[in-house]
């Protein structure tokens, strides 16, 4: 029997952890809100992924750091 390859799905590094400069020309919470909103959009097209950890529903409920 062969090896099997298990695919991982890359995600966008961006995506995973907030950075304020990603999200540039927005600053502060509107960085963030944009940040969230693009995990969110994310998750709703790549039904079943977690991202780091999160899924949609953990994403909803995100508090703004």
């Amino acid at each position: 029997m062969g090896r099997r390859n298990v695919v991982i799905p890359l995600q966008p590094p961006k995506l995973l952890v907030f950075r304020e400069s990603d999200w540039w020309p927005a600053t502060g919470a509107t960085a963030w809100q944009r940040w969230h909103d693009a995990r969110f959009e994310y998750l709703l097209e790549h039904r079943g992924q977690a991202l780091g950890g999160a899924n949609v529903i953990d994403v909803i409920f995100e508090d703004e750091p």
